[in-house]
């Protein structure tokens, strides 16, 4: 693909054929991606140097619909979408964290700063983002849920009890009744953590 720092996506068909590839430059690496209820591709990048995060929106047909870069972060950050076209992100600082809700055309609804060191993000079947993290400064894991006006609807600060059993987080889901899971280690065995939809 083009020259430089560049994310790649390419997509397959059942046969094995390659039906398009996307080059998203300037933005980082790629860290993760997800599909959206509303039938699009968001791709999560750290930079390459620096404490900076990207994120962008493409299409199934592999078009730019969005992309973000530059934006300051201590930890990786994470997207997901919502069945309306919108974008929630998290970006880690310091001690807290910022949840960021954006239109579909990238414009920012609204934001809102917490206490919790968030590094995960998902939306769940109404809509509404779960996000998850650290408690503050301390290990372990914690979660909270807006709703998509930005107003916290519930917040579990030490999901995991006194003995900080999640060290290092790996992967946030919801399940169809809108409960969080978090996945981690303990740096030396995998836990996980459940938290109900209340």
């Amino acid at each position: 693909g083009p020259s430089g720092q560049v994310t790649k996506v390419k997509k397959f068909n059942t046969a094995g054929a390659t039906v398009w590839n996307y080059f998203d430059t300037g933005i980082g690496g790629p860290v993760n991606f997800k599909f959206t209820p509303d039938n699009n591709l968001l791709i999560i990048h750290r930079g390459i140097t620096g404490s900076i995060n990207g994120f962008s929106k493409i299409d199934l047909n592999g078009n730019n619909i969005w992309s973000l870069a530059g934006m300051n972060s201590l930890s990786v950050g994470d997207a997901a979408g919502d069945a309306f076209g919108n974008t929630y992100l998290i970006n880690a600082f310091g001690v807290g964290s910022q949840i960021k809700k954006l239109n579909s055309n990238a414009g920012v609804l609204w934001f809102q700063n917490n206490n919790m060191a968030a590094n995960k993000v998902e939306v769940g079947s109404d809509n509404n983002p779960v996000i998850s993290g650290y408690p503050g400064a301390t290990y372990g894991c914690a979660f909270m849920k807006y709703d998509s006006n930005g107003n916290m609807l519930w917040q579990n600060l030490d999901a995991d009890g006194p003995n900080l059993s999640l060290l290092a987080h790996a992967q946030l889901k919801l399940d169809g009744a809108n409960a969080a899971y978090l996945a981690g280690s303990t740096m030396s065995q995998m836990g996980l953590c459940k938290v109900n939809s209340d």
